[in-house]
């Protein structure tokens, strides 16, 4: 795919979900501070918002986990997905956060506990909006599925280097290169904003000779444990496993409560 139409298809795309969640956003304000706020009354007007919540998010959608309840019609889901809304840093561009939302229909049909219905997580992994480019630039639509996956486990990977290289942190800016079988995802830590940034996407394909050596090591480390993912760590020329049950709600929801923070209301 050319650069232009790639970029053309990232612009587009964005758009129509921006306009899709801000009148998600209007109707979740409705029920929730409107001066007659009920809430969202019914099963079928929860599911519906349920649903329409999580398909704002296509394509940009990451990873949808959903636990089902045993005794009821009741749902439970953790997304993790691209916000809608970039923002920008000084020397470094147009960053598209990525947001971990907790979703509950039960929730959703108690006044009382509306609010508790949607919980969003902190989380400091971004994308660069050249690298979305890129993601659909360079893989077949296979390849940029299995991409997805490999983000939503590197967040928690870069999460655990960002607890355990503080000192190397403080330094500035660090590179990460998170290494599958077929690609690898360029990714940096800027400490005076404390985010990490996913910059772009290479094709093991196409590496010069420079770049096999460069990565001979990490290769034959992820090669050794049959790993589908490997992120290592430039400072401290360490790798780590990026296997992370995201299937898993439990997993998940356990993650979330004991490492990331809650967004205030």
């Amino acid at each position: 795919m050319h650069e232009s139409i790639a970029k053309a298809q990232v612009k587009g795309s964005l758009r129509s979900s921006i306009v899709k969640n801000e009148l998600l956003k209007k109707q979740w304000l409705d029920v929730t501070e409107g001066p007659r706020s009920k809430g969202i009354v019914g099963k079928k007007k929860i599911i519906s918002f349920f649903n329409d919540w999580a398909s704002s998010y296509s394509p940009f959608s990451l990873s949808e986990t959903v636990k089902n309840s045993r005794s009821s019609w009741h749902k439970k889901m953790i997304l993790i997905g691209t916000s809608h809304n970039s923002f920008s840093l000084d020397s470094i561009g147009d960053l598209y956060p990525i947001h971990i939302y907790h979703l509950s229909t039960r929730s959703f049909a108690s006044k009382k506990e509306l609010k508790r219905g949607m919980d969003i997580y902190f989380n400091n992994v971004t994308l660069h909006s050249h690298f979305l480019q890129r993601l659909l630039q360079r893989l077949p639509v296979e390849q940029q599925r299995f991409c997805k996956n490999v983000i939503c486990e590197a967040i928690f990977g870069l999460k655990y280097f960002e607890a355990i290289e503080g000192n190397y942190l403080k330094k500035g800016r660090l590179t990460y290169h998170i290494i599958t079988p077929n690609f690898v995802i360029i990714a940096t830590y800027h400490s005076n904003q404390r985010v990490f940034v996913l910059n772009t996407v290479l094709i093991k394909s196409m590496f010069t000779a420079k770049q096999k050596q460069f990565y001979a090591k990490a290769e034959a480390d992820r090669t050794s444990i049959n790993s589908c993912a490997l992120i290592f760590s430039e400072a401290t020329q360490e790798t780590l496993d990026t296997a992370f049950e995201l299937s898993s709600y439990q997993t998940l929801k356990t993650y979330c409560d004991s490492f990331l923070s809650l967004v205030p209301d």
